[in-house]
């Protein structure tokens, strides 16, 4: 079953981006519209790619965060805190 973290209204935006993050059991991956996967379950928590043509997408594992391109690349390793833990009181 394909399911998308993404809200209805992002939704058409990863249908555009061409890949939609699905979840199989507890961990997520990327896949193509027609259920072809291209990046593997290998995630905590995923969401759509930003920009249609040279986007990245933000993912977790763990309690840390990365940012990965299309190809499944991590641009930055998932090794790093959420940006609003520094600024809670």
């Amino acid at each position: 079953m394909l399911y998308s973290p993404c809200p209805v209204a992002l939704w058409q935006y990863c249908l555009r981006t061409r890949l939609i993050p699905y979840r199989k059991g507890n961990k997520w991956g990327y896949c193509t519209p027609d259920k072809k996967i291209v990046i593997p379950c290998n995630y905590d928590w995923t969401k759509c790619f930003y920009k249609e043509k040279y986007g990245f997408a933000a993912v977790r594992k763990e309690e840390h965060y990365g940012l990965i391109e299309k190809t499944g690349r991590l641009v930055l390793p998932c090794e790093y805190d959420p940006p609003y833990k520094k600024f809670q009181l």
